[in-house]
């Protein structure tokens, strides 16, 4: 079976000359308007969200897609740290002396950074009883590197995430997107669906496991744009 190969940047070049004819979808809170499991408030743009319903009706009826992390406005600190982790995801064996020239190679322009348009979405799997599938800390980017999940939870996540359209970045098994600019790269769309949206208060934390919550069943009303 085909595992996540770290060898795609989101540095490539070649995602940044992509162009963007963005949608306009609105930012929808995940927690309040979404039949999903969350972690904590979240947001994303309406089109990711109902692929990530659908994609969780294709799913065994005990097992749960757990959304992490989604929308994230620029930080710079935040970016310096995602550019660390991209040179160590993608050199391993980089020594220290080459760790400073390579984090400019590979630091994630803004314009491209996923996180900021709405379309990206860090999650994995858990049980009906909440206990979070091979991890204790919740993968998010920038949370550091952590180990590949089982096969069988790679298998579920791969079917029904990529049954939907959203791809994944392969350095990040937790990081799937739709509509922005590597999601166009990666399946070879002629532009990007998402551009990057502004919203001031979007930062979110790291999460532990007893933070989760289980969203009540949708009242079958579609969600609303953030006011």
């Amino acid at each position: 079976m085909e595992r996540p190969s770290p060898h795609w940047l989101l540095s490539d070049p070649r995602l940044a000359a992509i162009p963007i004819r963005d949608s306009e979808e609105p930012l929808i809170d995940v927690q309040t308007s979404a039949p999903l499991r969350v972690a904590g408030p979240t947001y994303l743009r309406y089109g990711l969200v109902d692929r990530l319903v659908t994609a969780q009706s294709l799913l065994p009826r005990h097992v749960r897609l757990l959304i992490v992390d989604g929308y994230r406005p620029p930080n710079p600190c935040r970016h310096a740290t995602c550019a660390v982790e991209e040179v160590k995801l993608s050199h391993p064996d980089v020594s220290t002396e080459d760790l400073d020239r390579l984090v400019g190679v590979c630091a994630t322009p803004p314009e491209v950074a996923p996180h900021l348009t709405g379309g990206a979405v860090d999650l994995t799997l858990s049980d009906e009883d909440r206990a979070v599938r091979n991890t204790v800390l919740l993968p998010t980017c920038c949370s550091g590197p952590l180990p590949l999940p089982p096969d069988k939870t790679w298998r579920l996540l791969t079917s029904a995430l990529g049954a939907v359209g959203l791809a994944n970045y392969p350095a990040r098994w937790w990081h799937w997107s739709y509509g922005d600019r590597f999601w166009a790269h990666a399946t070879q769309m002629p532009h990007a669906r998402y551009g990057p949206v502004h919203r001031p208060d979007g930062r979110q934390p790291v999460r532990t496991v007893d933070q989760t919550r289980s969203h009540p069943r949708p009242n079958r009303r579609p969600p609303g744009p953030i006011p």
